[in-house]
């Protein structure tokens, strides 16, 4: 989610009536079925901040303490998927953001470790992110997998960061810049609205089957159906139609910037329903082609499922991130405690993100 920095000055003084605890549908498929033992662990984390402080660098991870305390915890959990929206990449730096103390860009043309997505999954993983910008990616870690040739057959071997130059590798002058990066184009749409609005997808192979990873971070803004939602809408209806139907197995993962359990009437919610598991807070599941990890999953069916983000109290006490499937069992857990020794404590170690991560334990045939 991002919003503009005007929206850091309100003041609420609405009455607020919270939703009461309920009972919805049990969800489908979130125990283990015998005979599913290929496990897979994964982590969708925006790991961004709207943020005074980071205004220079558009919202992204600005922060250098932050981003330590993120790395360190995705080490300890060593998903075999990471789904991340909100990297703040290379060449932001090369633009002058983000170069105070305690932000990313500090003398990052002596760093021995120049780009952030490397930063926080280290050496283990293969790392493809959006050839526009580079701050949204998808990782896959090298003994769960390996991700497929690109459409003009190119490859991100195993251990390497790929995409465009929008990482240290565009810097000409770079004695720093990645030793393992490939030019790879994972295709992506952007939105028609703000262009820094991207989804994307990469062919991989994990624990021997192969599946297309789907990584969202459509249009943020709106409830309704104004520009910034048809923009979403669209966005979500191509990974729907064109992406996801062209793959018999799919796992989509992201910060999808809409609440389908709580705003019905946005135009890219009613979108998203055609195609996932609809739920309401009576009790009533319509089953539909993918369904859920996340969310309503988490906890049963207790209504209502737990807010993924926290911007500004209580404008953004919404469920923005999603994960789904068609093939796989199992659920999320949101990372939303603030406790250290807690199973769920923050991946930011309980600051430093506007949204909370999902730890997800999926399994298939």
């Amino acid at each position: 989610m991002r919003r503009t920095l005007a929206c850091l000055f309100v003041i609420s003084s609405l009455a607020v009536v919270l939703p009461t605890a309920a009972s919805a549908a049990n969800p489908r498929n979130t125990t283990r079925p015998t005979g599913a033992n290929r496990h897979l662990r994964v982590l969708q984390a925006n790991v961004g901040n709207v943020d005074l402080g980071c205004a220079d660098a558009f919202y992204k991870l600005c922060y250098q303490d932050a981003e330590n305390r993120i790395a360190g915890n995705i080490a300890a959990k060593s998903p075999d998927v990471v789904f991340l929206q909100e990297v703040l990449p290379d060449w932001v730096c090369r633009n002058g953001a983000a170069a105070g103390s305690n932000k990313v860009c500090l003398n990052y043309q002596t760093r021995a470790v120049r780009d952030q997505a490397r930063r926080l999954l280290g050496w283990n993983y293969s790392i493809v992110c959006d050839w526009w910008h580079g701050w949204d990616c998808i990782a896959v870690k090298n003994s769960a997998g390996s991700v497929q040739n690109d459409a003009w057959g190119r490859s991100c071997p195993p251990g390497y960061l790929c995409g465009s130059t929008t990482f240290s590798n565009g810097d000409s002058t770079a004695t720093n810049e990645d030793p393992y990066f490939a030019t790879y184009y994972a295709p992506y749409n952007s939105s028609s609205y703000d262009g820094g609005f991207h989804m994307l997808y990469v062919d991989a192979v994990l624990n021997g089957v192969p599946m297309r990873l789907i990584d969202g971070h459509p249009q943020s803004g709106g409830t309704g159906s104004g520009s910034k939602e048809n923009a979403r809408k669209t966005q979500i209806n191509e990974a729907f139609t064109v992406w996801a139907s062209g793959a018999s197995r799919v796992l989509m993962s992201g910060d999808m910037n809409l609440d389908p359990y709580r705003n019905g009437s946005d135009v890219s919610v009613v979108e998203w329903r055609n195609y996932v598991d609809n739920y309401s807070s009576s009790g009533v599941r319509t089953d539909k082609t993918y369904w859920y990890h996340s969310g309503v999953a988490e906890n049963g069916g207790t209504w209502w499922p737990k807010y993924t983000t926290s911007y500004l109290w209580p404008i953004s006490n919404y469920t923005y991130d999603q994960v789904i499937s068609n093939f796989t069992y199992g659920t999320c857990a949101t990372l939303d405690s603030s406790n250290s020794s807690s199973p769920a404590f923050r991946l930011d170690g309980g600051s430093g993100c506007d949204h909370r991560a999902l730890d997800c334990d999926l399994w298939s045939y």
